[in-house]
Formats: C-alpha cells, structure tokens, sequence
C-alpha cells in the first residue's frame, strides 16, 4: 500500500512512475465531482487541495491532508499527523463518504 502525506491548499500532480497516477486522480475526480467540488480543485494534471483534512484512500493509494499550521519546507509531517488523529479522535463523529 502506498502512503501520501500532503498539507491542506498543497498541489498533488499525477505522474505515472510515482506514487499518485493517472487512475488515482481520475478516481478523486469522480468522487470530487459526486460532492459538488467541495474537497479540492482540479488543476492540470494533479489537485489542489482545500480546506479539509483527513485521510483519503484510493485503492492501494492513502493520501492523507494534514493541517496547514505548520506547512513549511521543514515542517514535521508526523507532527501534524499525530495533530489530525487526535482531531479525529476528539470530534466523535467522524463522516466517512466512497465512491465505492
């Protein structure tokens, strides 16, 4: 399984010798088009993300959106991946929508 860490408003281009491909962003067009472009904005070739964090997994593929508080070249990822657990954890009430 492959794992993705980026931080919300962050780009994410395809590009079919690494982790993120073509199959991959179709997959997010799909279920970004079913949730009325809410989640992230398609750019050329890849996404933008946007306001929300949290874990989305495409197939063998996990991208998870991290909260931009600390989004800097040098910013520790398990950080503000152990930051968006915790939130997670506190809201209680987690929705979880597929396109599967």
């Amino acid at each position: 399984m492959k794992h993705i860490q980026v931080f919300e408003y962050q780009k994410l281009r395809y590009d079919d010798s690494g982790s993120f491909r073509k199959h991959h962003f179709d997959a997010m067009v799909k279920f970004n088009e079913l949730h009325q472009n809410k989640y992230f904005t398609i750019i050329h070739k890849g996404i933008r993300f946007g306001s929300y964090v949290g874990v989305i997994q495409i197939g063998g593929l996990t991208i998870e959106i991290l909260p931009k508080a600390d989004n800097n070249e040098n910013a520790d990822k398990n950080l503000w991946q152990n930051v968006l657990l915790n939130m997670l954890k506190v809201c209680k009430k987690i929705q979880v929508e597929s396109i599967f």
